[in-house]
């Protein structure tokens, strides 16, 4: 079981069954949720994407903050240099030991803050650039600052704190010398077994994986045989649409519809659409999801409503593929 240094074997040899032992009941109409105090469930090896690791003493991997982007107050790119060349598939993503950055937390039974009481400060995000087909020594991921996040909230912090005093700094972090173990690469949301058909569906910053796997493409040829339509719906358009049109503008067979209810200008190869993907729209442009490798990623309920459309319009929901950030 990867990052787990211990395992409890419970050996039940008996049960007594109390009806209505909890003097507490269920509200109608509400689901259940996992207690924030759960730790998170960690699958068997086996049971897991195939993880090339770097948590052994003899080969150990470094990653040293190189710069800093700042796209929004809440969202940035943050770019690495790795001690070790990485082998990355556009799509998959990084796993980093922030321990050492921002600390491990005390033992305490109870917290304020809930879901820090279970918190290994281990962190997996998918990376959003590309070198590919060859490996690389240099990766970055964009991220969201999640609201009461430890580590999210640390490296915000900190990129705040240097725009104010150091701007400069910001394209050239070596001074700061910042330094976080790679624990491995995972992940099985990539183009690899894929046709050159394809739909991607990103829900806000779900739109990361696409960064590199339309990265990887315009690294392969420049994207010659390829048929991509992506369905971006944000909040913040000119947040995002700069990072997919940095992206698709040196990539051939590309289209993007963008959703969003603040105005988006139209541009070559971007189609902009007033308030939500609805599932009429999507059974409406069938032709465009049927016969397509078809990838989804973003929040639950984005993934769910889309998924629902994409299964009225005639795709078979056991072939459209997930990505979740619930790591």
């Amino acid at each position: 079981m990867f990052l787990q240094d211990r395992l409890t074997t419970i050996h039940v040899t008996g049960y007594i069954f109390v009806r209505d032992a909890l003097p507490v009941r269920q509200r109608p109409g509400t689901t259940v949720q996992r207690s924030p105090y759960s730790p998170p469930v960690r699958p068997l090896v086996e049971e897991s994407a195939p993880i090339l690791h770097f948590d052994d003493a003899a080969s150990p991997a470094i990653a040293t903050l190189k710069s800093i982007l700042l796209h929004s107050p809440t969202i940035a790119t943050f770019t690495w240099q790795s001690s070790v060349e990485l082998d990355i598939t556009p799509g998959q993503a990084i796993i980093l030991d922030l321990s050492g950055f921002i600390g491990r937390p005390g033992y305490q039974h109870m917290s304020r803050n809930p879901t820090s009481v279970n918190d290994d400060r281990v962190r997996t995000w998918t990376v959003s650039s590309s070198s590919h087909p060859v490996p690389t020594d240099t990766f970055s991921i964009t991220i969201r600052e999640k609201p009461g996040g430890a580590a999210t909230g640390a490296l915000f912090t900190l990129a705040r704190r240097i725009a104010e005093v150091r701007p400069a700094l910001l394209r050239d972090m070596a001074p700061v010398a910042l330094t976080i173990p790679i624990m491995g690469v995972t992940g099985e949301f990539t183009l690899q077994r894929a046709s050159k058909r394809v739909a991607l569906f990103a829900g806000g910053i779900g739109v990361t994986p696409f960064l590199s796997m339309l990265g990887g493409v315009r690294g392969g040829g420049g994207g010659d045989g390829w048929d991509v339509v992506l369905v971006l719906s944000t909040r913040e358009p000119e947040v995002l649409l700069p990072l997919v049109w940095e992206v698709v503008k040196e990539v051939n067979g590309v289209l993007v519809h963008v959703f969003s209810d603040k105005a988006v200008p139209n541009a070559e190869n971007i189609i902009a659409h007033r308030g939500r993907v609805t599932s009429r729209y999507l059974v409406e442009r069938r032709e465009d999801w049927v016969g397509r490798d078809v990838f989804v990623c973003g929040p639950e309920s984005y993934r769910e409503s889309v998924i629902g459309g994409l299964v009225e319009a005639g795709v078979e929901k056991g072939t459209v593929r997930t990505e979740t950030f619930e790591y």
